[in-house]
């Protein structure tokens, strides 16, 4: 989930499980919280990753933290179609 709360576009498919592991396991998970806390408040990003929460792609659409969710390969061709246009937008880094 760190990773993806660092991305612009977070997809994930229906049957994700999503949360901060690191609690389970005694440790704080860094930068995430604060990300967390941007996208569903501070008080349920602390709950999360204190206690170690994890959620289905529903709830984590619902929350605000993953914007679409679906059967696997929807999710890749949606994906796929939005970084299309978003290249077609953009000029090349070199030459």
């Amino acid at each position: 989930m760190q990773l993806g709360l660092a991305c612009d576009v977070r997809l994930a498919t229906d049957d994700a499980r999503l949360g901060l592991h690191e609690a389970r396991y005694g440790f704080l998970p860094g930068m995430a919280t604060f990300r967390l806390a941007k996208f569903i408040g501070l008080g349920r990003a602390r709950r999360m990753a204190l206690g170690g929460r994890i959620v289905d792609a529903q709830e984590a659409e619902r929350l605000g933290t993953f914007r679409f969710y679906g059967k696997e390969m929807i999710a890749w061709r949606f994906d796929l179609k939005r970084c299309e246009r978003v290249a077609q937008l953009t000029e090349p880094l070199s030459d």
